[in-house]
């Protein structure tokens, strides 16, 4: 299926806007933790694996939807300023992976609201 100009230039852009290694950070409550202020604090870095772009419907907000595959390279947790690094897709919540990704398409959103994307992990590398 080949893509119209418009589509192809607004593609290069998100590429463009996109490039490089992305972080996110976060952190949880321990969990059966008595104390109240008990967390993890996690750095997420992660960089965009690829891009599917199409025309919307004509009767949506949406010029353009999408998918983004993002593809986790490095899950660090740290517990007091203490940070050990190289954990795998489960040792944070899935919650927290559905976070990272719903702040990377407000980010986007920001710049190109015409665009109404989702997102899908790839975990294979950090697995």
């Amino acid at each position: 299926m080949e893509i119209d100009k418009n589509t192809e230039k607004t593609l290069e852009l998100l590429h463009k806007y996109l490039k490089g290694t992305h972080t996110y950070q976060g952190w949880y409550s321990i969990p059966y933790s008595d104390a109240n202020d008990d967390s993890v604090d996690y750095i997420i870095e992660y960089k965009i694996k690829k891009i599917s772009l199409w025309r919307g419907n004509s009767s949506d907000e949406c010029v353009f939807e999408g998918t983004i595959y993002i593809e986790p390279i490095k899950l660090s947790l740290g517990v007091n300023g203490e940070w050990e690094h190289n954990f795998k897709q489960h040792d944070i919540y899935e919650g927290d992976w559905e976070e990272c990704g719903e702040d990377l398409i407000e980010k986007i959103h920001k710049f190109f609201n015409h665009i109404c994307l989702d997102y899908d992990f790839d975990f294979k590398k950090l697995n």
